[in-house]
């Protein structure tokens, strides 16, 4: 698992600087169509056709930059079990995660005009949709209510202790 997270994070870091070399090949292909095509021309990814296929499927497919959440999952998993070092606890690093990455990719998805490795598929769409339901303003409002919703949720901060270390700016 330790491997495959740095095989994993290195595939989607090179994606974000070859990702516009090899889209046209990847789009739109199973990973067995796009490994078995008669075209010769190596791609751009670091990591070849099959580092290009994966980082395509969980950034531009599914969640943008935010699914680099994963390489970090497995390196914590892959730690725990080789080691019997627990980095961080597990259950609630593994949730924690992947919540923030659902709301980053959401985040990130407000920006974006087309389906692009920022927010991927999962943020455009639901910004769609946000977008239809809320209006441009109010689907703004919605992703900053769900953030406080999940950083209360999650964090639950203690906001008065917050205030009271800036008693100038909040009299």
């Amino acid at each position: 698992l330790i491997l495959f997270s740095f095989y994993f994070f290195l595939a989607c870091f090179s994606y974000i600087f070859t990702w516009t070399a090899d889209q046209d090949r990847v789009l739109n292909k199973s990973l067995f169509d796009f490994l078995m095509e008669t075209n010769e021309e190596p791609v751009s990814n670091w990591f070849g056709k099959m580092g290009a296929w994966v980082s395509h499927l969980f950034i531009y497919r599914w969640f943008g930059i935010s699914s680099f959440v994963f390489p970090f999952l497995l390196f914590i998993v892959g730690f725990k079990w080789m080691l019997a070092i627990q980095l961080f606890p597990l259950k609630r690093t593994i949730f924690v995660s992947l919540v923030l990455m659902i709301w980053s990719a959401i985040f990130f998805g407000f920006f974006a005009s087309a389906v692009n490795y920022i927010g991927g598929s999962f943020g455009y769409h639901i910004n769609n949709w946000l977008y239809f339901t809320f209006g441009k303003f109010g689907a703004f409002l919605f992703i900053f209510l769900m953030l406080y919703i999940v950083l209360v949720a999650l964090f639950n901060p203690d906001f008065k202790a917050q205030v009271a270390k800036y008693p100038t700016l909040f009299p």
